[in-house]
């Protein structure tokens, strides 16, 4: 077995199941997120900078965020009729309560792949995958510090982006056919 391919069978050993609850956070899709986990070991095994890199988990966690950033940005943004067809009656939140959650975080999700990709994986690191600052610092190759600066950044930058969503669509007066 090559040093590459002992790397990858670690990797997937022993962060296999984190990525692939990362990505599953990323698409809110489980068998999206089994796809891309797939996709990524295919894409690393592939990869030169792989072999090379000094921290594969940083590495394989930053082509996990593109990739499910890439998937979110080419799939459709309708929920699937089964959460509709929920039974309202439950004690748990409605159809609609979590349609309209699902749309909030899809809306999370569209702005963070709006934002720079530092910025992106800090947030993630941080608020998604609730990683201490230093383990964020590590995995980008900066400070504990310098992941703070990063996330708060990230969340700054969100908090427009959304707002500025928020603004157009209160704004947004729909034409009269009359």
């Amino acid at each position: 077995m090559t040093d590459k391919h002992r790397r990858l069978t670690d990797l997937h050993r022993e962060q296999g199941r984190a990525l692939h609850a990362m990505l599953y956070r990323l698409t809110l899709d489980t068998e999206a997120a089994a796809d891309l986990l797939q996709e990524l070991f295919l894409c690393l095994v592939r990869s030169v900078r792989f072999a090379d890199t000094t921290d594969p988990v940083a590495y394989a966690y930053r082509v996990a965020m593109n990739l499910a950033s890439n998937y979110r940005r080419t799939r459709s943004r309708h929920p699937p009729m089964k959460e509709l067809l929920a039974d309202p009656m439950t004690a748990e939140p409605t159809a609609m309560d979590r349609v309209i959650q699902k749309d909030d975080l899809y809306r999370l999700l569209a702005a963070l792949d709006r934002i720079p990709g530092k910025l992106r994986e800090a947030f993630v690191l941080r608020h998604l995958e609730q990683q201490p600052y230093e383990t964020v610092g590590k995995m980008l190759e900066t400070t504990a510090h310098g992941a703070r600066t990063l996330a708060h950044r990230a969340v700054r930058q969100l908090r427009d982006l959304l707002n500025e969503h928020r603004d157009r669509k209160e704004h947004h007066v729909p034409h009269d056919r009359t």
